[in-house]
């Protein structure tokens, strides 16, 4: 196990605390966890604001070899206390009192502890921390990461990186995931000075990229997800000017978007890969020079390789599932309530972990990411990958994001799209068209406004299919609504589609009444008083199903 001596400082609410103030801090702590009844392997619970006692505690916690478990206070309490139970969490810690964890002692270390003289070492476990994630079922699994695992990536991950050479780094991660110890950990030991987000900045674009100028940030990491947002209010990503160095990961990256970092000739690009199962990146490839994005090398003590359905070792361009090796793996999920993708594999039985991606090795041999085994649908007898139309799509300069799935429902294939500018849905079919066997055209093209994610950075899926779904019910006649965006875009110049919310375009009561008329004169009606404010309708589709029921027309 490394030394977690601190050697960098943390930039937080405008406020600099140094090395040896927060050293202070964590060894203040430290005295208040030993001065408590905790059992050899018991998991504490963290519950906290995000706050440099926060990561001041988790520091304590490695320090003292206790596991820990962060826990996200803006879940729902019903999750948090299904993830308390299965980690038979009995301390919960925080930076306040609390109450409303009826079976477990809660403890506010801000309070002086009662003794201070007991042993730190003798309750040294293998288990460094438990983080939760979903399973395929939706339902939390508990991921335990040991020690060497943990210590194995701080090591290998500074030394591959070279993190020691920036001076500082963005802290934007949830605490509840573990790319937050990248950020936090890693950097604090090689000397970086941490600039870390308020609660609420983590998913405010105009505030990271504040905070990114403010403090000469040198360092960053985001999912693709964040960055499409961030590129939102800042087209250019001219934010990331005086940045050196730039992670992306937990989501494919759409080689647009490598090709839109790369104008930027000072910065250096790195795609990252890693699940939570095999602590936090266990490769990483450097694409500043590339043009294709692969998943590159493993960091060390890691062996990262593709099994075929009949679990044998691929060598050529076929496509297999991503699986890994080495001293990265976790130990396995809370109460080995089921084995997950850990398995035992060979002759040799050792353990391997099969992530359940897709991934094939490309002329380097290195593996290229293909997408999501879950994501593969059998279709009128045809075996498709979803993600290879998104892949396709997000190529093209036009596209920002584009999420793909099967209605099933109407058993079509759906394609939710965010674009640069107005671009039509014939535009983007002739994309898929020309690079795509005609059983895997999207059906249904959608374009959508936001990109909704989660706290962790990456696109909330489920929240995607459900703008899909409420869209569904709103069809709307083609003709009226290509004539009636057309209207709002001269006179908004914003880009309109059909779910459009008319809050997003900051009307004016002049300007509303301006693209009213302009209707009223398309179509030879009158909009009744009521709908003569620009509160009157929340979508786009809204206006044109009532200049459909003023026509008494239907598509």
């Amino acid at each position: 196990m490394i030394e977690m001596n601190i050697k960098g400082a943390v930039y937080y609410k405008n406020k600099y605390i140094s090395r040896e103030q927060l050293m202070i801090m964590v060894e203040k702590i430290e005295s208040t966890i030993s001065s408590l009844s905790i059992h050899q392997n018991e998991v504490v619970g963290l519950y906290f604001d995000r706050n440099v006692e926060m990561l001041a505690t988790i520091f304590a916690m490695l320090r003292l070899q206790i596991p820990f478990m962060p826990i996200d206070k803006k879940l729902p309490q019903k999750r948090i206390m299904n993830m308390i139970t299965q980690a038979n969490v009995q301390t919960i810690m925080s930076d306040e009192d609390i109450g409303g964890f009826a079976k477990c002692k809660m403890v506010n270390i801000n309070k002086r502890p009662k003794d201070k003289n007991i042993n730190k070492n003798k309750r040294y476990s293998k288990i460094a921390y438990v983080i939760f994630t979903s399973g395929s079922t939706g339902e939390p699994k508990g991921v335990v990461v040991g020690r060497n695992a943990l210590s194995n990536f701080i090591t290998s991950i500074s030394d591959k990186l070279e993190i020691a050479k920036y001076k500082s780094v963005l802290c934007a991660t949830n605490y509840a995931f573990d790319t937050f110890f990248l950020e936090t950990i890693v950097c604090l030991l090689n000397g970086l000075n941490v600039v870390l987000t308020e609660e609420l900045a983590g998913t405010n674009p105009r505030k990271i990229i504040r905070l990114i100028d403010k403090y000469d940030v040198e360092c960053v990491q985001f999912t693709p997800s964040t960055l499409v947002m961030l590129r939102e209010v800042n087209g250019d990503l001219s934010f990331l000017n005086n940045v050196k160095c730039i992670l992306l990961g937990g989501e494919q990256l759409p080689e647009e978007m490598l090709k839109e970092l790369k104008k930027n000739r000072g910065l250096k690009i790195y795609n990252m890969y890693g699940p939570t199962e095999a602590t936090v990146w266990v490769s990483f490839k450097e694409l500043t020079e590339n043009e294709e994005v692969t998943i590159g090398n493993s960091i060390d003590n890691v062996e990262i390789f593709l099994l075929d359905d009949e679990g044998r070792k691929i060598s050529d361009d076929t496509l297999g599932q991503i699986c890994i090796s080495g001293v990265a793996l976790a130990e396995g999920y809370l109460n080995n309530k089921e084995k997950g993708g850990f398995e035992r594999y060979g002759d040799t039985g050792e353990k391997i972990y099969k992530t359940g991606d897709l991934g094939r090795y490309n002329h380097d041999g290195e593996i290229v990411f293909i997408g999501r085994m879950d994501r593969q649908i059998k279709l009128r007898g045809f075996r498709i990958e979803l993600d290879e139309i998104d892949k396709v799509l997000q190529k093209n300069d036009s596209v920002m994001f584009s999420h793909t799935f099967l209605d099933k429902k109407n058993n079509k294939i759906v394609t939710l799209c965010k674009t640069k500018e107005q671009v039509s849905t014939s535009y983007i079919n002739n994309i898929c068209i020309n690079e795509l066997p005609h059983y895997m055209i999207p059906e249904n093209i959608i374009f959508v406004d936001k990109i909704p994610l989660l706290n962790n950075g990456k696109v909330n899926k489920f929240e995607l299919k459900k703008m899909f779904e409420d869209m569904s019910d709103k069809i709307v006649n083609t003709k009226i609504l290509k004539d009636i965006t057309q209207i709002i875009y001269t006179k908004t110049e914003h880009i309109i589609y059909n779910n459009t919310m008319l809050a997003t375009l900051k009307l004016n009561s002049i300007d509303y009444i301006r693209i009213i008329v302009e209707i009223e004169k398309k179509y030879g009606i009158e909009f009744e008083d009521k709908y003569l404010n620009p509160e009157s309708f929340m979508y786009v589709y809204d206006i044109i199903h009532y200049v459909e029921q003023r026509l008494d027309v239907t598509e």
